[in-house]
């Protein structure tokens, strides 16, 4: 799913982190692979972000995304 790299760093420390080191393939190749959530949570996620549109999915889902990429586990 495209979606801009500074609206998701803007909203996660996580993608922050992921773009902001040259030796990451996401900042590289311009791909984050999302392998823990399914394509309709991501995309709820993205919706909600990018136009404040009300999640059509698992919220218990939505959660844990939203939970996993708000936090750096250091």
């Amino acid at each position: 799913m495209p979606a801009h790299k500074i609206t998701l760093s803007e909203c996660s420390p996580i993608f922050k982190a992921m773009f902001s080191h040259q030796n990451l393939d996401e900042e590289n190749k311009n791909i984050v692979n999302i392998v823990d959530f399914s394509a309709n949570v991501f995309k709820s996620f993205l919706l909600f972000i990018y136009a404040d549109i009300k999640p059509k999915c698992d919220l218990q889902e939505l959660l844990k995304l939203a939970d996993k990429v708000s936090k750096l586990y250091l």
